[in-house]
């Protein structure tokens, strides 16, 4: 997997368009978006954090969704969105370990 390009305070996101991590001026949608991990071997719920309020428009292009998703459900975390949710969760992300989600 290749590095992001080193941007202060932004990212590269899908079709290579920069993403800033600024708080937006509208608020994400309650309840907040979370990380939820769960154990890969027992399927053991292990435990949820939250992620920055950012806007929504951010979670759709890491996660290569259309606008007009309205984002209700649950999205696994894979090597592609990993930086991205480790930035705005402040957690280490462990792929081989857990079972990622975010949940709108």
């Amino acid at each position: 997997m290749r590095d992001l390009p080193q941007f202060p305070n932004k990212y590269i996101g899908s079709g290579n368009k920069l993403l800033s991590l600024v708080k937006s001026s509208t608020p994400v949608k309650n309840p907040m978006p979370q990380i939820k991990y769960f154990d890969k071997r027992t399927f053991d719920f292990v435990g949820e954090a939250d992620l920055m309020d950012v806007h929504v428009r951010y979670f759709k292009k890491i996660f290569g969704l259309t606008n007009n998703d309205p984002m209700l459900k649950s999205y696994p975390i894979t090597n592609v969105q990993k930086k991205y949710m480790e930035r705005l969760s402040g957690l280490e992300l462990d792929l081989d370990k857990f079972d990622n989600f975010m949940e709108c």
